[in-house]
């Protein structure tokens, strides 16, 4: 009975929290070590394939002051052809809160290397080069009264909780270019943004998400640090149908089986008036590791997995009646922490 209160107490007041809003978006102050702060974009162009930048701030446990260093993670996983993964570190990184005159505005610049804000990006890399700019208006995850909200809604504003998270947009049209010494694609896409800072790796978790030209979702569970039970929250949208899932707990309205050394998970979720059912599963071979900031700067045991070829199926009920099949060839499926396969 206690954890069905809680989680009508979650359901009730989760558009109220207000830890995390939109101008969130904006560089946040260290005040420990060790210390990673992230802006995640995720593009997908339907007929080329994903990439994946992560602008990322950080400072070690062991560092002599609280001066932030720069990481930048690209990943290009074209449709049909083996991923690529590029790393980058820098000693210096200046942040800004971005253009006065603009809400939710954001600066994140290495100069001659990397210039982003909340609507463009540009990369002039040893490796590569890329830029994409906004076409359309953002697409927020929440609504009115606070849509920077964590779909974790009130439980992930608890004052314990160790990682704080939010998504900017589930999906904005946006027109990129990308060249490496392989491929050059340049067109229309559509650009998914979150953005996370912490002082520690959560405990156990899973993350699971995809764009295309008319659906968008995201779904993302796991164990903070800061709570010792296993939540779940996502949305799912397409032309016809809108259906978020508040945070549920496992056991309740929430229901996996995780096999991460198959590189497969699925997960059903209920509520009131429907019943979603994903199934993501990727070649254990299409994963790879990735140790930043896990061990680098948290000094875990186990890096997190990532995928960006993983095979998505939603069957979307309503009232029990099935309303909505959808397959999308080509999606983001992670798991980290307790979670990971094996130990690194």
């Amino acid at each position: 009975m206690i954890l069905r209160a809680l989680t009508v107490l979650m359901t009730l007041f989760i558009n109220y929290a207000t830890a995390t809003t939109l101008d969130d978006i904006k560089p946040h102050s260290p005040t420990q070590s060790p210390w990673n702060e992230q802006w995640f974009y995720y593009i997908n162009d339907p007929a080329v394939g994903y990439i994946k930048v992560s602008l990322q701030t950080y400072i070690m446990g062991d560092a002599p002051s609280l001066q932030e260093k720069g990481y930048i993670h690209v990943v290009f996983t074209p449709r049909v052809g083996a991923t690529r993964v590029y790393d980058y570190f820098f000693d210096d990184v200046q942040l800004s809160d971005g253009d006065p005159e603009e809400p939710y505005s954001f600066s994140y610049s290495i100069p001659g290397v990397v210039e982003a804000n909340q609507n463009r990006i540009e990369l002039t890399l040893p490796d590569l080069y890329f830029t994409s700019e906004r076409l359309g208006a953002h697409d927020h995850y929440w609504g009115w009264p606070n849509p920077g909200a964590t779909p974790f809604g009130l439980i992930g504003e608890l004052p314990f909780i160790e990682n704080r998270w939010f998504v900017f947009s589930l999906g904005t049209l946006t027109r990129y270019s990308y060249s490496d010494q392989y491929v050059s694609h340049e067109g229309q896409a559509i650009a998914y943004i979150d953005k996370l800072w912490t002082r520690n790796q959560g405990k156990g978790f899973a993350y699971i998400m995809a764009t295309s030209d008319k659906v968008r979702l995201m779904f993302s569970g796991g164990e903070d640090g800061g709570i010792p039970i296993e939540l779940w929250a996502g949305k799912y949208k397409s032309p016809t149908e809108n259906v978020t899932f508040y945070p549920s707990i496992e056991g309740l309205s929430v229901h996996k089986t995780l096999d991460a050394c198959s590189g497969e998970i699925t997960v059903e979720f209920s509520k009131l008036t429907h019943k979603l059912v994903l199934h993501a599963k990727a070649d254990r071979q299409d994963f790879y590791d990735s140790e930043m900031p896990s061990i680098i700067v948290f000094k875990a045991d186990r890096p997190v997995m990532k995928t960006m070829n993983a095979k998505l199926t939603i069957d979307l009920y309503h009232f029990n009646k099935l309303v909505e099949k959808t397959h999308l060839p080509q999606g983001i499926l992670e798991f980290g922490g307790d979670w990971y396969c094996g130990r690194k």
